[in-house]
């Protein structure tokens, strides 16, 4: 547990925010691509600290309104009568409300509650604490135009021409009539006939003629014209005149009054994005223009909005964009103070991710090279020195990298040099580029240039090269800085990696029209498992020395469709062929690589497996479920590995379950057959025996994985993602089928497999085996599982990437038997070597000597 929370790198992808606001002076809310409702922490990164997912709700919502300082948000819209309250700080769910109709303008009046207008003219007060009022006697027939305001402990409104006054007990007292009000603030109005003030009987008095000014508070407001902006001062006498003007050569391309605390702030954009800053805090106590205090700063022409928050020893001005990147700047004296520089937002459009291992620097190669060339030397000497110089220089960096290194925490052990580090590649078609991150920091490695090409069909890796197919060409992209190596225009549906058995020679195929093709002969025959439709499943073969394939055999059951289909992965490694037994037997696994699982459903949804041998089409199993098992289709995953199958799925009736099914296949008549568990063979059968066991899962399973490492010593585990965004690893030993269920366990059952326990039909779910652990994930089917061991055999790298996420972290199903710690320590080692080695040379002397005597006795 002691990196439990550091080896974990999460990426939250937001994509951009289509309206938002800065609230508690370093957080961002506001409304995702995604369809979620996000709160993002301005940093380094801007990550996000939770979200809503919007699809969850009752009703749509497009709007919110940040309240009771800012610890409050709503969320609503103007087509729907429900209200949703959250908590600003956590995201937490605290009430919705029901509105008499759908709510057109929403303020918030004393911090404490809201007045709303609905579409039907009616004016409800909902308070913060959820007590809801109707404002009776107030109908408007255009609630369009509708203003609120507050002054001496009042509220005041105005709809359409009406001002009214609303009593401590939620009565309506009208005021009069008014026309075509442009703002309503501190008992004034700006109206297209001039400036009205409300006085304390509640009298509108004109005080002046300007129709074009906004309000900063009951004795000052402020007008923009062309390249000059004026403040105006209005007394407590009504004796309204101009206070300041400000005047600028460039033009004005937007003014805005930000308000933060008890402070007011005139921000001025200019076209060539300058913006000028006047904090008006001292001057509207003294009415002295020399008293504003004015900084200026230069943003960026996509900073388009502004948000004054307070900063180190005073306030800050921040101006950020749609994907929350953005500056800051010091109030004081307009100095740039932070930059916000969001996380990477590039995703996949159709969850197409390949994990790949990071190529070999140009220096490694280069070593590899001077390594053949000492090996294949001349002279015994001119060899030994290349080497000593080639050691010299090598331990010189090391020296130099030590001397440099500054955090003593860091870890020795995960670095990219050990397999740690991987390449996670996909397509973006948002900037239509290829891109890979890096699965040890999150950071982005490469991106390639924009690619000429539509949406994405296929990609994979072949020979340090990442190979890309459209529908009308295929690019190869360099895996290590993603330049475009080639393009070709060619049409085709599908790629493969062709399997040659040969470690330095990596093909691949096109599948065009019903046939794969290569561009050389192959020296080995190649098979392809095809689905030509939901329906039928064929093998492909391309004959050695052909360039062409063609159908070798066909499945396909009358009236059942496929769900699934999935064959043994090519890279995945076994070192154990058996599983010994207490008296001493072996109980050999059934291994054959060209193992292809297909689940298939009929027409009463029936769900069906077949176990079918991948290069003679031969049935090697298969299983049909009850017919009175309403199986949720879409919940079905289906992996393959090793010797075993294991597929999910989730029952909605008879009652509502997540079922994970598992069958071990063997080569051995020591495993019983049971005609029970298994319908008989259509055809002959290289199975000897199988094992068959359900199990039951507390949370819903959206996707499974299983690990992998280089040897196959390594125990395996599955990775299963559920619905509610926790990475769990299981290990394979609890998913069991020959765990014992019909009697008592003895010591000879314990001893015949590997943590043997009796069945137990439910897999409990252990917190210490959620791999996100504070990292909140947001999962969906398309999201994709990612593995890939290391060059450590009890170590892999596991990655969930989808829309929402992208989560990498690494797992040891074995514990670190090969890896040490960063409690490891090596001091204590060393002293340890240096004494023994001391005691050897002290001691040799002795037993020489020992020895000598010994002969002379013996002579």
């Amino acid at each position: 547990m002691e990196d439990a929370f550091s080896k974990e790198v999460v990426n939250h992808i937001y994509s951009k925010l289509e309206l938002y606001q800065v609230i508690n002076h370093d957080t961002v809310v506001g409304f995702s691509a995604l369809n979620q409702f996000v709160n993002i922490k301005l940093d380094t990164q801007n990550q996000i600290r939770w979200t809503v997912e919007l699809d969850h709700l009752d009703v749509p919502v497009d709007k919110f309104q940040v309240v009771g300082l800012e610890s409050l948000i709503y969320l609503y819209s103007q087509n729907h009568d429900q209200l949703y309250l959250y908590n600003s700080t956590n995201g937490v769910y605290k009430r919705s409300v029901k509105l008499q109709a759908n709510p057109i303008k929403v303020e918030e009046v004393f911090n404490n509650g809201l007045m709303i207008l609905d579409s039907e003219g009616n004016l409800q007060y909902v308070d913060h604490t959820g007590v809801t009022k109707v404002i009776e006697g107030f109908s408007d027939g255009d609630p369009s135009d509708f203003h609120v305001s507050t002054l001496n402990g009042m509220i005041y409104v105005i709809a359409g021409t009406k001002l009214s006054k609303i009593l401590t007990n939620f009565e309506l007292e009208s005021l009069g009539n008014i026309r075509t009000v442009a703002s309503f603030k501190d008992g004034l109005i700006v109206t297209s006939s001039g400036i009205y003030k409300l006085n304390d009987d509640d009298i509108m008095e004109h005080v002046s003629k300007v129709t074009s000014a906004s309000i900063i508070n009951s004795n000052y407001l402020f007008s923009a014209d062309g390249s000059q902006v004026t403040i105006y001062y209005l007394s407590d006498e009504n004796e309204f005149s101009v206070s300041h003007t400000f005047t600028y050569k460039s033009p004005i391309i937007n003014v805005e009054l930000k308000l933060y605390a008890l402070s007011d702030f005139i921000i001025v954009t200019h076209t060539n994005y300058k913006k000028d800053i006047y904090d008006l805090t001292d001057f509207m106590m003294v009415n002295d223009a020399e008293s504003i205090k004015h900084v200026w700063a230069r943003g960026e022409e996509n900073f388009t909005h502004d948000f004054i928050v307070s900063g180190s020893g005073g306030s800050r001005l921040i101006i950020l964009n749609s994907k929350t990147e953005g500056l800051g700047f010091d109030l004081i004296d307009g100095t740039l103070s932070k930059e916000f520089n969001a996380a990477n937002q590039y995703t996949s459009t159709d969850s197409n991710y390949l994990i790949i291992n990071k190529p070999r620097s140009e220096q490694t190669i280069n070593e590899v090279h001077h390594l053949l060339e000492d090996a294949d030397g001349g002279f015994l000497v001119i060899r030994w020195i290349s080497r000593v110089r080639r050691h010299l220089a090598a331990l010189g960096k090391s020296v130099v990298h030590l001397a440099r290194k500054t955090d003593s925490k860091d870890s020795t052990v995960t670095v990219g040099d050990f397999g740690f580090a991987k390449l996670i590649v996909f397509f973006d078609l948002s900037v239509n580029s290829l891109v890979a991150f890096n699965s040890e920091d999150g950071q982005l490695e490469w991106k390639s240039a924009k690619l000429e090409a539509s949406a994405l069909t296929n990609l994979i890796e072949v020979n340090d090269e990442i190979v890309v197919l459209f529908g009308d060409s295929v690019y190869h992209i360099s895996a290590r800085d993603g330049s475009i190596l080639e393009s070709v225009m060619v049409t085709a549906t599908d790629i493969v990696k062709i399997n040659t058995g040969d470690d330095d020679e990596e093909l691949y195929a096109l599948k065009q029209q019903s046939s794969y093709v290569v561009e050389a002969p192959l020296a080995h025959d190649a098979y392809f498992i095809d689905l030509h439709s939901d329906t039928e499943v064929s093998c492909q073969k391309i004959a050695q020395g052909t360039h062409s394939s063609y159908k070798t055999w066909t499945f396909a059951k009358e009236g059942e469709s496929v769900v699934k289909i999935v064959s043994k992965p090519q890279d995945t490694t076994t070192s154990s062929l058996g599983i010994a037994l207490a008296d001493k037997s072996v109980l050999y696994k059934y291994l054959y690589s060209n193992t292809v699982a297909i689940l298939t459903k009929d027409q009463t949804n029936v769900l069906k497996l077949y176990l079918v041998d991948g290069i003679t089409g031969n049935l090697l199993y298969t299983h049909s479920h009850s017919a009175s098992e309403v199986v949720d289709l879409s919940s079905v995953n289906l992996i393959i590995d090793d010797n075993w199958i294991i597929y999910s799925f989730f029952v909605k009736s008879p009652t509502l379950q997540q079922r994970i099914n598992v069958v071990d296949l063997f080569d051995s008549t020591k495993a019983v057959k049971s005609d029970g568990l298994v319908s008989s063979f259509e055809y002959n059968s290289t199975v000897d025996s199988f094992e068959k066991k359900s199990f039951i899962y507390p949370e819903r399973i959206i996707s499974l994985g299983s690990t992998q490492s280089v040897y196959g010593v390594t125990l395996k585990s599955i990775i299963a993602v559920t619905e509610l965004g926790a990475v769990v690893e299981i290990p394979k030993f609890m998913l069991n089928s020959r765990r014992i269920d019909h009697k008592e366990l003895t010591a000879q059952d314990y001893q015949s497999d590997f943590r043997m326990v009796p069945y137990e039909p439910v897999i409990q779910k252990n917190n210490f085996q959620v791999l996100n652990h504070k990292h909140r994930l947001t999962s969906d089917a398309d999201g994709k599982i990612l593995i890939k061991p290391t060059n450590f055999e009890s170590t892999s790298v596991v990655c969930y990437f989808n829309k929402y996420n992208q989560f990498c972290t690494y797992v040891q199903p074995s514990s670190s038997f090969d890896l040490l710690s960063k409690s490891f320590d090596a001091i204590k080692l060393i002293i340890t070597i240096v004494i023994l080695v001391a005691a050897y040379l002290i001691s040799n002397p002795f037993v020489s000597k020992k020895r000598l005597d010994e002969q002379w006795l013996e002579s």
